[in-house]
């Protein structure tokens, strides 16, 4: 079994950053396969904003700069979501307010997103 799978892969080019690579091959990203999804919040994007949200610090606490650029935080509407569900007294019209801001962000951002995606495969 392991010598067949090996063989699937023998006419594959040895180095696999190479023009006729199939995964960097044009021919093969135009023949509809699936493509991997790419994640690109890595620790550049994804410190500022724990950072600058109520999840390690107060909201008192924080300076008043922080504090503005909390309130259009994405990661803090969902923390103060979560908390508000787990607190005696809960507000549940401030829970869905929250859950409705990060709907329509997910909406704009995965509008955008494809929008790009089509972009970029017109170049191709």
């Amino acid at each position: 079994m392991v010598a067949s799978t090996l063989a699937g892969f023998s006419n594959w080019p040895r180095n696999p950053l190479s023009e006729s690579a199939p995964w960097t091959s044009p021919r093969w990203l135009k023949t509809g396969a699936p493509r991997a999804a790419v994640n690109s919040s890595g620790p550049g994007e994804g410190l500022p904003l724990l950072f600058v949200s109520t999840t390690l610090l107060a909201r008192g606490q924080m300076p008043h700069w922080m504090q503005v650029a909390a309130h259009g935080n994405p990661m803090d509407w969902g923390v103060r979501a979560a908390r508000e569900v787990v607190l005696p007294g809960t507000s549940w019209s401030t829970v869905g307010l929250y859950l409705v801001f990060l709907l329509l962000l997910s909406a704009v951002t995965a509008l955008w997103a494809t929008w790009c995606f089509r972009a970029y495969e017109r170049t191709l």
